[in-house]
């Protein structure tokens, strides 16, 4: 239950996030964004997901440096620090499943690139969902 509440409030807020940022973020950010996934991708294929874990990280860090609003967020700040409770879930992940991750962010990229808020936000939206079920999945398993 508190993982379900946790993506619950965190699909609230960076949904909003990106939307907020998309129209802001510079193309040499959203370059270095898309090719920073296409290395994870490379190594997650190869069976390597360090680099997929702190990409994710930095990725949802970035869309908070292009967001006007300071309270948001702090709290977007504070729900991705408690992320790392569950990374340990994350990290028993399957090789497919860390490729899915970097799908999800290849459409969240592409919505950015496209300057297409509401496409970014949907693309947000699917991406915590997905990575709950991820989680979930594990929760149960163990």
């Amino acid at each position: 239950r508190d993982i379900t509440d946790f993506f619950f409030v965190r699909s609230m807020i960076e949904v909003e996030i990106i939307r907020q940022a998309t129209p802001n973020i510079p193309e040499e950010v959203i370059m270095e964004l898309e090719n920073q996934n296409a290395n994870v991708r490379i190594l997650a294929e190869k069976g390597f997901f360090t680099d997929h874990f702190k990409f994710d990280s930095n990725f949802h860090e970035t869309m908070l440096e292009f967001v006007d609003n300071s309270f948001l967020c702090s709290i977007a700040q504070s729900l991705l620090s408690r992320t790392m409770q569950f990374q340990k879930f994350i990290r028993k992940h399957s090789q497919n499943q860390i490729i899915d991750s970097t799908n999800e962010h290849f459409h969240m990229i592409e919505a950015i690139k496209q300057r297409n808020p509401e496409l970014a936000a949907k693309s947000m939206k699917l991406h915590l969902e997905k990575s709950m079920e991820r989680i979930l999945m594990y929760v149960h398993y163990d």
